[in-house]
């Protein structure tokens, strides 16, 4: 998308790659965390939990938000100037989805890790 944030033509086939690559590692993502037991333990359900809420998150974003962002992006139709509105408009509700469920990600996080004395830099 970062032609188009500068004014410029995006170029199909490196937008359609990567969307693609994303959509390629959230499927990855998605199956390992499948066969990923979580730990016994509260905070080890609550950090699976709210990783599998995340990725939710995630799924609505690459698979929903962003295929409508690229299909606005390099319809030619609209002018240069509207799609680049609005795909700023379109990675504004993207921020909002993982502004929203970012946070107990990373609470469920923190939680595990002072359970386990893991230390986090």
């Amino acid at each position: 998308f970062g032609p188009l944030l500068a004014g410029q033509e995006p170029d199909p086939a490196k937008l359609k790659a990567a969307v693609q690559e994303a959509q390629q590692a959230l499927t990855k993502v998605t199956a390992d965390m499948r066969q990923a037991a979580p730990p016994d333990s509260a905070e080890g359900k609550a950090l699976a939990a709210a990783h599998a809420k995340f990725m939710q998150g995630q799924q609505q974003i690459i698979n929903g938000d962003f295929l409508q962002m690229m299909n606005k992006a390099l319809d030619r139709s609209k002018p240069l100037a509207q799609r680049k509105t609005d795909l700023e408009r379109g990675l504004e509700a993207v921020s909002a989805v993982e502004q929203k469920s970012l946070p107990p990600l990373v609470q469920a996080f923190v939680a595990y890790a002072q359970k386990y004395q893991i230390e986090v830099k």
